[in-house]
């Protein structure tokens, strides 16, 4: 087995404490609630991911034995979250690995080199890797919630998703070609957003500025409306 721990940070700075929030995410939402554990948790400017384990969705393992395909994995998975906050493997400051095989992780060491591009930092289970980040962001004057300002339209970079947040507390989203493919409520609390779909489904996301939302491992802006002549 192979446990990678990394720190991620921008910058030499002290570690602040939980008052700034928390933020969790999971990439396998169901097996992790019944284990009780969320894959990473971000509290203020920290990001902590537990070990990156090479398991589908039900648990079993992925590549068994095979440690070159289940270091890729656990950087894959590692690489969708650190995206969803706005990290890159180059802000590691720490990374700590534990393997059954130091040899066999050495041999397919070049591929983590293509990871860090600037720095480094059960049978048949070879590999899991961790990960914990730091970066400062942007502080806003006042929160989202005092000002209202995520009344609007957010939408992805490439335009597929569409969600617009009402001023009756409900959101109705668009993906593609599918008008109103989810529609519920949403509630707003600092720079946190919690939804809850009409199916019952439920989500979070965070305002990281006035123009910028994070949810769901997509990054919406806000959609500028248009001066009128």
């Amino acid at each position: 087995m192979l446990i990678v721990l990394v720190v991620l940070s921008k910058m030499a700075t002290t570690f602040q404490g939980c008052a700034q929030g928390v933020e969790k995410i999971s990439l396998r939402s169901e097996l992790e609630k019944s284990l009780g554990y969320s894959h990473a948790v971000r509290i203020g400017d920290n990001l902590k991911i537990s070990g990156a384990e090479n398991i589908d969705d039900k648990g079993v393992i992925v590549a068994s034995g095979n440690m070159e395909q289940q270091v890729k994995n656990c950087y894959d998975d590692l690489g969708k979250i650190l995206m969803h906050y706005g990290f890159t493997f180059d802000d590691a400051v720490v990374e700590n690995v534990h393997a059954t095989n130091m040899k066999d992780f050495s041999n397919v060491s070049a591929f983590r080199n293509t990871i860090y591009t600037t720095r480094s930092p059960n049978q048949g289970q070879v590999i899991e890797i961790e990960i914990e980040a730091y970066k400062s962001r942007t502080k806003m004057e006042n929160t989202m919630e005092q000002t209202k300002d995520y009344i609007g339209m957010w939408v992805t970079k490439d335009g597929y998703i569409r969600q617009e947040l009402l001023p009756n507390n409900r959101y109705d989203e668009a993906r593609g070609n599918r008008k109103s493919a989810y529609q519920g409520s949403y509630k707003v609390t600092g720079n946190y957003i919690y939804y809850k779909d009409d199916t019952g489904f439920t989500a979070d996301g965070q305002f990281v500025d006035e123009n910028t939302l994070h949810h769901g491992g997509y990054i919406f802006y806000r959609e500028l409306k248009k001066e009128t002549k």
